[in-house]
């Protein structure tokens, strides 16, 4: 979690900062915590949701809203033929995994579990094997590779599915849309995803679909997912986002 010393470094030593949500916004109640985000000049959030939960807890401090983006997103040209799944996007979400083993062993659908980091290697030992003991086609991406290599492997997906209900994977989620990849998400990034316009499904429909339905997802969808991911993630509209976002850190008033 949190370090009390660095906290109480940061709110009394350094003159100014800004503070990025990363990730979960479980708000700790300890003072240390209140002291370093209500001294913050700003706090960027990566979704909405994020903005509003600060906002009521801190109304005081400016918060901002930038889209988690990776260096660069690999747009899809080329219509994916396999039927297989991804589940992603960590091992730490072994207990949201178990979640679809249901669905996957019903309808025998061919998936890999993302769990190259996030767990210890008995907790991942466990969890493969109970994996195997119940499913039937499935495999493992245990390795961590280079960005290119990564996106390239998101490509080769039909579908890939996220079932953690916070934010979490941004950069598997947003690489999956732009190459065409049929999206189940859930809780705060279904929410997210929604908002800015993109068709995702939730994984609630997940878990009462058919195979077929599962896997399907119409051309015209999947041509508007990258097109909107190209006209929100485009280099022009991004670094506009950044410019606004560095002059207020800049911004010494």
């Amino acid at each position: 979690r949190f370090s009390s010393s660095f906290l109480n470094y940061i709110a009394n030593k350094v003159p100014s900062y800004a503070w990025v949500c990363w990730g979960n916004t479980n708000i700790v109640y300890e003072k240390q915590y209140f002291d370093f985000i209500n001294n913050a000049r700003c706090i960027i959030c990566l979704t909405k949701s994020d903005s509003e939960v600060f906002k009521s807890f801190f109304p005081n401090v400016k918060t901002i809203i930038c889209p988690y983006i990776e260096d660069s997103l690999l747009f899809g040209t080329n219509k994916i033929s396999s039927n297989k799944i991804l589940i992603g996007n960590s091992g730490g979400f072994l207990e949201d995994y178990k979640s679809l083993f249901f669905i996957l062993a019903k309808e025998n659908l061919d998936a890999t579990f993302m769990i190259p980091y996030g767990n210890s290697k008995k907790n991942l030992n466990k969890f493969k094997a109970l994996a195997e003991c119940e499913l039937r086609n499935i495999s493992f991406w245990e390795d961590i590779v280079s960005m290119e290599e990564y996106k390239t492997r998101l490509s080769e997906y039909k579908v890939y599915v996220c079932p953690a209900t916070r934010q979490t994977g941004l950069g598997a989620i947003y690489n999956s849309i732009s190459q065409g990849v049929k999206v189940y998400v859930n809780g705060v990034n279904y929410n997210w995803l929604k908002t800015l316009g993109f068709i995702v499904y939730s994984i609630d429909e997940l878990q009462v679909s058919c195979n077929h339905e599962i896997l399907e997802f119409s051309e015209e969808d999947r041509d508007f997912n990258i097109q909107h991911a190209k006209k929100i993630f485009g280099v022009h509209n991004m670094a506009s986002k950044w410019e606004s976002i560095f002059n207020i850190l800049l911004d010494n008033e």
